[in-house]
């Protein structure tokens, strides 16, 4: 019998993954770099987009200032905006630090748990095929429904997520199909006992018709395949009350603190 995680295991693997999914991108990103501070990991892409420079705090920090500091200066020795992220309650000093150091603040992104899996996980809707990437032409392909679903740069999506970075064996990439035309995406990034769901899209025009949901249980089916218990995966306002339908619940905030303006002088 297998054994179902406890709440405090379940907290610590969401971490695990969560971290762990962000480091990849770095360290397969042509520009990127990854450095660790203490407790601290830098995740450094270089491109200017959304989440893609930040620093994470993976444990309680023996001198978080000093840390914290050290962090600001990196990106701003690169002119690049960041975030300093870290689960809510984990090290309350580092988070007194950030607020002392002119950060602020600016989001809490909610990571959400489904345990168990599902034994019965629904079908996908009628006409629409969910495809596992295996190919360098189905990545390309994964990779612009990826950048259209996100409406982002297609040239920063083939920049953040190299075909190296899914010929991992616990990376995993889907791409849904209608009608032949690719049209939403998701990608599984397993670590220990946990599934995590990363990317989910869908492009613009084809939304609100379950391909996002879809995705999401692609990716879940197969980690309950190759031996996971847990699902975890951050959550968006607009994705947030669909994940909530299939039972994933709020387990791990994880506090965002920035400049209210790019730190680039």
């Amino acid at each position: 019998m297998i054994r179902p995680m406890t709440e405090d295991e379940m907290i610590a693997e969401l971490q695990a993954n969560f971290i762990k999914a962000n480091r990849d991108i770095a360290e397969h990103c042509a520009t990127g770099e990854v450095r660790e501070i203490d407790g601290l990991l830098i995740k450094y892409t270089g491109v200017r987009a959304g989440d893609q420079n930040a620093a994470f705090v993976a444990r309680p920090l023996r001198d978080p200032a000093a840390a914290i500091r050290e962090a600001i200066a990196y990106f701003k020795d690169r002119a690049m905006p960041y975030g300093i992220l870290m689960r809510e309650g984990l090290d309350p000093a580092a988070e007194r630090a950030c607020l002392n150091l002119g950060l602020v603040r600016v989001h809490t992104l909610p990571g959400m748990a489904l345990a168990p899996l599902a034994e019965a996980i629904p079908e996908p809707p009628a006409g629409f095929d969910i495809r596992t990437v295996t190919t360098a032409t189905a990545h390309d392909l994964h990779v612009e429904a990826d950048a259209a679903g996100f409406e982002g740069s297609l040239d920063h999506a083939r920049r953040l997520f190299p075909a190296s970075l899914f010929q991992q064996g616990a990376v995993v990439e889907f791409t849904g199909f209608l009608a032949g035309v690719p049209v939403a995406v998701s990608t599984l990034v397993m670590t220990g006992r946990t599934a995590g769901v990363y990317g989910v899209a869908t492009i613009p025009a084809y939304r609100r018709r379950g391909f996002g949901e879809a995705m999401t249980w692609r990716a879940v089916r197969e980690g309950a395949a190759r031996g996971c218990v847990m699902s975890n995966l951050t959550a968006s306002d607009m994705g947030r009350p669909m994940y909530e339908r299939m039972g994933f619940r709020l387990v791990a905030p994880f506090l965002i603190f920035a400049r209210p303006a790019p730190d680039v002088t």
